[in-house]
């Protein structure tokens, strides 16, 4: 019982059904963070009905992190695990390019199936990602893991947003349902003749309106990517947003801290799935504030007149100290001159 922790250890009691319990786990894998591995590991419950979902998905990423297999091939590198997640993630790098490795979660595929079907049908919708994405990382609002919200959360804004802007006839939800996981992931493109692309404008149009739905301090509407039945509903808003009290949510704190911040519902896993999922609960409230601030502030760079377009859309992408237009916007009025 006092010997220091090993992964075939832990293999083998998994094996004979005598499960460990998380925190002498997580203390004797933690030598990296100088804890000691001589403490005695007890036995406990199933971690499955005692430990919440996040910690069960941080011990699996943990796992995964010192998988032999993905340590002996010399195409990955840069090995990092995803504390603040809902699943199993680990972040790594291959040929130079960043990867999130996610073991047993088929819904991601069908939902990058639908965002690819998505900008096909429309090529503005693509480039309005590619934009959205570069912003994010440069201004750092696209860790999940620190409060902010996730690159997948960016996608589904600008998705929501020219659903609600008609890029497509309608969503493409209107299908056949197919079951995976539990989950109804089936779905048929509508294709679009006169597909445009991406105008200064439109990209405007969309940090304005996404200032608007995530500056207020009380918002009662979450953003959905597919349509809603409006003569069924009170609230009097589009097809494409619903009112945050039909999440389940488990106390009326946690519904007063939705309505503080953005409320995102995932194309699949809709409020009224079996499973369903906010995407926007990375959020924490300093992230939300500074979220909304940098839509504020990116709105005002594409308002301003007294540049070129193209100096503005140079501005939105660079990070913030790299770009005069954005010091003189947050620079200080200058004070009035005496008459």
């Amino acid at each position: 019982e006092g010997r220091p922790w090993t992964l075939d250890r832990t293999r083998q009691a998994e094996a004979e059904g005598r499960p460990w319990t998380l925190n002498m786990t997580a203390k004797a894998e933690g030598r990296d963070r100088g804890l000691s591995t001589r403490r005695r590991i007890r036995r406990a419950r199933p971690a499955a009905s005692t430990a919440p979902r996040r910690r069960r998905a941080l011990v699996a990423s943990r796992r995964l992190f010192r998988s032999q297999a993905l340590r002996r091939d010399r195409r990955f590198a840069d090995f990092v695990v995803v504390r603040r997640a809902r699943v199993p993630i680990v972040k790594c790098v291959a040929g130079g390019v960043a990867l999130d490795i996610v073991p047993g979660n088929e819904l991601a595929l069908h939902n990058s199936r639908l965002l690819k079907a998505y900008g096909d049908a429309a090529p503005a919708f693509r480039a309005l990602v590619l934009v959205v994405k570069r912003w994010a990382s440069a201004r750092g609002l696209n860790s999940a893991p620190d409060g902010f919200l996730s690159s997948y959360a960016h996608t589904l804004c600008c998705l929501h947003f020219c659903l609600t802007k008609g890029l497509w006839p309608r969503d493409f939800h209107d299908a056949e349902p197919k079951q995976v996981q539990g989950v109804d992931v089936g779905f048929q493109p509508v294709a679009r003749p006169d597909a445009a692309a991406l105008t200064f404008e439109f990209v405007a149009e969309f940090f304005v309106y996404m200032r608007d739905v995530s500056s207020a301090e009380e918002s009662a509407f979450a953003l959905a990517c597919r349509a809603r039945p409006v003569l069924d509903r009170s609230d009097g808003h589009g097809a494409y947003c619903f009112d945050k009290e039909r999440w389940a949510h488990k106390s009326n704190d946690a519904l007063a801290a939705c309505r503080r911040r953005l409320s995102i519902e995932d194309p699949f896993l809709t409020y009224d799935s079996s499973r369903p999922h906010d995407v926007a609960t990375t959020l924490d409230r300093n992230g939300a504030e500074a979220v909304a601030a940098a839509y504020g502030r990116a709105a005002k760079v594409l308002a301003h007149d007294a540049f070129f377009k193209a100096e503005r859309v140079d501005a939105l992408l660079r990070p913030a100290r790299e770009t005069r237009l954005l010091r003189l916007i947050d620079a200080p009025p200058p004070p009035p001159r005496d008459a």
